[in-house]
């Protein structure tokens, strides 16, 4: 084992988790910004690679760690919730549905750690007030967000080789077999398709509103649950660092040394096992024509890569701070630096208004980081 117990125990230490692993939550995206994802299913599967390989890099460093089955479950949670992104986002669009997992990854990780729920240890701090109001600001936050109206660019610059011309080219190329609807078309066919279906039982009122918005009502319940698979994806993972010398939660023959490097290649090896599953069956779906991009697999592997050294920090973070501390920075910071990545490189942020709100939402997550710091310093 490289680090001692005393190293990795330290507050400091877990601050600096906390400092990092937002760093790079609001980062990792970056690097496959300008390159087509398609669907998302192939890019997922790739990004999955990526967080594998840090995985490996984690287990040289805590020194070959045994085993931890329960990282399978905690690692399949979290790619079960990301599988989800892409038809979240095509059902609600992506200020709700941003709005609405990051609300429940936040809650669902701040009750875990308030109350002692799914078996972690109830955590104290401080100031419950304190801690209270900077989980509120966060999600207070959340909502500035999705007001924001980002000035991107035509879908033709993510689509250098004009693919989703095809529909108008009438090409026979296997290679845009897959792209004979425009992005617009797609979503006004998902409208339609509701209209047409709901109109059968136009007689019984609240069964016709139900079905004519089945999307939007299955997109929200959607987004809730990828939220909720977010908060509790580490729970696995802390009921084995807080009982380290409890054979339920650890099958090695000793104490883990509260190294939590010694828990990340059973997380990463979840998520890839079921990125491979889903990247399976989507394959079979797609009778063997997974919509792939070349350009972005290298991309999507270094988005993966900078992913897994965010979750490995994050849960260094949650061990030593605990998920109650944790958690509501880890969410909420992540959004200062992509906005920050969006305003300044990508300039996606402008306007007098735009600015404003990003201001506002900077100003209210900065708010929500120190009142959760304050509640465990005071």
């Amino acid at each position: 084992m490289v680090y001692n117990n005393e190293f990795l125990s330290a507050e400091w230490f877990g601050w600096l988790g906390t400092i990092l692993a937002a760093i790079f939550f609001g980062s990792n995206y970056v690097v496959v910004k300008k390159f087509p994802v398609g669907d998302g299913i192939a890019y997922q599967w790739f990004m999955g690679l990526g967080i594998l390989l840090t995985g490996y890099i984690a287990m040289f460093v805590s020194g070959f760690p045994n085993w931890e089955y329960s990282g399978l479950l905690g690692g399949s949670l979290w790619a079960l919730g990301n599988v989800m992104v892409p038809t979240i986002i095509e059902y609600l669009g992506l200020g709700l549905a941003f709005l609405l997992w990051s609300i429940g990854n936040l809650l669902t990780g701040w009750f875990c750690g308030t109350f002692g729920l799914l078996g972690v240890d109830k955590e104290e701090v401080s100031s419950p007030t304190l801690n209270a109001l900077g989980a509120l600001v966060g999600i207070f936050s959340f909502f500035v967000y999705v007001f924001i109206n980002p000035t991107l660019e035509d879908d033709k610059t993510d689509d250098p080789n004009g693919i989703f011309e095809a529909e108008e080219q009438e090409s026979d190329n296997e290679s845009n077999y897959l792209f004979k609807e425009t992005k617009h078309e797609s979503i006004k066919s998902i409208q339609i398709e509701d209209d047409t279906f709901a109109a059968k039982y136009k007689e019984n009122k609240i069964l016709y509103f139900i079905i004519k918005h089945r999307k939007r009502f299955l997109g929200i319940i959607m987004g809730i649950s990828a939220g909720i698979l977010y908060g509790i994806n580490l729970i696995p993972f802390q009921r084995w660092y807080e009982n380290p010398q409890t054979p339920e939660y650890s099958n090695s023959d000793g104490p883990n040394d509260h190294n939590p490097m010694m828990y990340v290649i059973s997380q990463f090896s979840g998520i890839f096992l079921f990125s491979t599953f889903v990247m399976a069956v989507y394959t079979v779906v797609k009778k063997n024509r997974p919509v792939i991009y070349p350009e972005t697999i290298f991309p999507a592997i270094i988005s993966g890569m900078m992913w897994g050294i965010a979750s490995a920090c994050f849960m260094t973070s949650n061990g030593i701070l605990g998920i109650r501390v944790s958690q509501p920075i880890i969410v909420v910071l992540p959004m200062v630096i992509s906005s920050l990545w969006s305003v300044i490189v990508f300039k996606e942020i402008q306007g007098k208004r735009n600015l404003i709100l990003l201001s506002i939402g900077i100003l209210l997550n900065i708010a929500s980081v120190l009142l959760t710091v304050l509640s465990v310093a005071t």
